[in-house]
């Protein structure tokens, strides 16, 4: 792991810790002079090969837009920040949340599936081995989200250890998609 100049500790109840400390790992890498190189060669053009941290970091200290978004994204992760790697048209990025850490994000997650007529599914991650579906949760899609984890933990019964599931599903909200467009809409 590359060491930071601070101590994630004692940024941990301000307001902006997770910008600190995605700031903190962005300096310590720029401290190593890390240049950019382009892709070594790979007999297949479909692919490309990844350089090891070592090789950024240490020698010869250099990286791809790909490695560069890659270890960021993994320093971020093992910092407890919540990372994500874009590839978007031959390019690679970094984004971090500024909002949540990896504690935060590993609860139970609401995904909804929602349709142009307010209709769809509801399934409920990190709540039990398998996606929890209720399907009266589904029926009360239009009337918003509220109503929708309102039946979604109508019928739950909680044990000693897990208790604390059902007030993590209400204070997240559902993360939703749109249905895909059918053909000739």
């Amino acid at each position: 792991m590359v060491p930071l100049e601070i101590n994630r500790l004692d940024v941990a109840s301000s307001p902006d810790q997770y910008r600190v400390i995605a700031g903190a790992i962005y300096d310590s890498l720029l401290k190593r002079e890390i240049r950019y190189a382009f892709e070594r060669y790979h007999p297949s053009e479909a692919l490309q090969a990844i350089r090891t941290p070592a090789e950024i970091v240490e020698a010869p200290r250099e990286g791809t837009c790909l490695d560069l978004a890659a270890l960021f994204c993994g320093l971020c992760e093992a910092y407890e920040l919540l990372p994500l790697l874009i590839v978007i048209n031959g390019h690679a990025l970094a984004a971090v949340s500024l909002t949540n850490g990896v504690r935060e994000w590993n609860g139970p997650r609401p995904a909804a599936i929602v349709q142009r007529d307010g209709t769809g599914r509801v399934a409920v991650g990190g709540v039990a081995h398998k996606p929890w579906r209720v399907e009266a949760a589904e029926a009360e899609m239009p009337r918003g989200a509220k109503a929708v984890v309102a039946q979604l933990l109508a019928g739950a019964r909680t044990t000693h250890d897990n208790v604390f599931k059902p007030p993590l599903v209400e204070r997240l909200p559902p993360h939703s998609r749109p249905m895909p467009r059918q053909a000739g809409e």
